[in-house]
Order: C-alpha cells, then structure tokens, then sequence
C-alpha cells in the first residue's frame, strides 16, 4: 500500500519481512524502517506462531520541512 505520510515503523518482535518498492527485508528487532510518501510497501509475517509487535508512526512530511 502507499500513502501520502511519511511513515517510522519500529519493529519490535516476530517473524516478519517487509516489502519495499520491490526490495524485500527480513526483520530483526529494533529495525526502523522510514518510508517516504507514496512508496509502496508492505509487512509480510512469515510466521504466526512468534508473537509480532511494532510501533508505527505516520507524519504529515510538512513537519519536516
């Protein structure tokens, strides 16, 4: 999906990867991924056996400018 925020994505625990523009990434804890607006991206779990946590924060990207 994409969206027009700037989103962090904090990656906490679970057997997750993420799909970005075409890359894929497998997650470790404490990974921060930061996507910018309208890339499209997604969370694939690879397991739902592990427990998956994450904070994610979206931010209009005029509080960056």
């Amino acid at each position: 999906h994409t969206h027009d925020e700037i989103e962090l994505y904090y990656f906490i625990s679970g057997d997750c990867s993420y799909l970005v523009e075409g890359t894929m990434y497998h997650l470790k804890a404490h990974d921060i991924l930061i996507m910018r607006p309208f890339e499209a991206h997604k969370l694939i779990v690879n397991s739902s056996l592990i427990p998956y946590e994450r904070i994610v924060i979206e931010a209009s990207p005029a509080l960056f400018a």
